[in-house]
Parts: C-alpha cells; structure tokens; sequence
C-alpha cells in the first residue's frame, strides 16, 4: 500500500514522480496528489484562454489532460532551482501553467501530440548531437573551427540560442513555441520574447565578427 502523500509539499511530489521505474506504486499516488491539487487550476486557466480567443472552452479537458500526459512522461524536466514563485506550490503551478500553454498552442494550432516529449533539443555547442540539417550552421561551424576567436565571444545563453535559431530556422524567424520555452527555463529568462532579444544580441556579435574578418 502507498504512503499518504497529502502532508507532502509539491516539489517532492514531483521527486517521488521521476521514481516511476523504481516505485511505481508511490509514483502513482503522488502523481494523483498533484492531479487532485492542480487539475481543477490548469482547467479554469485553461478555459480563459479558449475563451479569450473565442475557442470552444469544452476542449480544455483535451488540452490539460495532455499537459498531465507530459509531466508523466518527463518529470525530471522540473529544474528547482529554476523555478519561479515564493512557494513549492506556486513553483509547481507555473511550472505546470507553462505546459499547459505550449498544449494549448499545439492544439490551437492543430498540431498532434508527439509519441515523445524530447521531439525537440538545445544546440548547446557545435559539437553536441545536432544534425545541423541546414547550411549556415555547418559554415559557423567550420568558421569557429578555423577561428582564433571561439564562440564569438558570445556568453552560454546567448550561443545556446543563436545555434538552435540556427538548427531549426535559419532563415531567423521563429523557433517553435516549445523551443523557445526551453530555452528560457533553461537560461532563467522571463518568457520567450527573452529568448527572441538574446538571439538578436548574438545574431549583432556574430554580425559584427564576420564585418572585422572581412575588413
């Protein structure tokens, strides 16, 4: 039989979940903890924004069941130490608030949810896993390379950014909403239009290197 996990703060909860493998049954149970303190939260906020955008507001069981399907699948995504709010409760609702608004845009969008939630990845440096399926990026790549000035002088957020803009939109238009989600819990940025003023600091260095190499 379970432990009773009522008495537990929410960030443990969120431990006990990665435990899914070893202890399936406390998972379980601590999963349904956090179902029973946030569903009815996520749904509400959920239901102003279908409202908002005058969408039907009966699709935001649909939307945050998928929110819960994702946390399920990935609960070591939740960094503590990244989280934002004065409380273990307030951290773990926005946290689950921030899911819930990349569902919500997947299905605003009409967009399928994935058989796995790591569909998309941070190019942290040149030499990680990247496929580096477009051109410039391998030029960047040969250029640093060859360069007496690695990584431009750029700092980790703002090279992080500028390669995954790079990876999957080199013509420099939008990354995928759940990218830049990423990207800003992963540098501490507040939202993405953060994500979008880092990448453009780094797009002027990168600019500007190419302009001093070429006299």
């Amino acid at each position: 039989m379970s432990e009773d996990y009522s008495t537990y703060n929410e960030e443990d909860l969120l431990v006990i979940l990665q435990f899914m493998d070893d202890s399936p049954t406390d998972a379980k149970a601590a999963f349904l903890e956090l179902y029973k303190r946030f569903n009815k939260l996520l749904i509400g906020a959920c239901m102003k924004k279908l409202d908002y955008h005058g969408n039907d507001t009966g699709h935001a069981g649909e939307i945050v069941h998928n929110t819960w399907w994702r946390l399920k699948d990935k609960p070591e995504n939740y960094k503590p130490e990244k989280a934002q709010g004065k409380s273990p409760k307030e951290k773990v609702y926005r946290y689950l608030r921030g899911i819930m608004v990349i569902e919500y845009a997947n299905w605003f969008n009409g967009r399928p949810l994935p058989e796995k939630s790591n569909d998309y990845n941070i190019v942290y440096d040149l030499d990680d896993d990247s496929k580096f399926k477009n051109e410039r990026l391998r030029a960047l790549k040969n250029l640093l390379e060859e360069s007496d000035r690695p990584l431009l002088g750029l700092n980790d957020a703002e090279k992080a950014i500028f390669f995954t803009y790079l990876e999957y939109r080199p013509d420099g238009k939008k990354i995928p909403r759940q990218v830049r989600t990423m990207l800003a819990e992963e540098f501490g940025l507040y939202g993405d239009d953060s994500v979008i003023t880092y990448y453009h600091r780094a797009k002027r260095k990168v600019q500007k290197y190419y302009k001093d190499l070429n006299g």
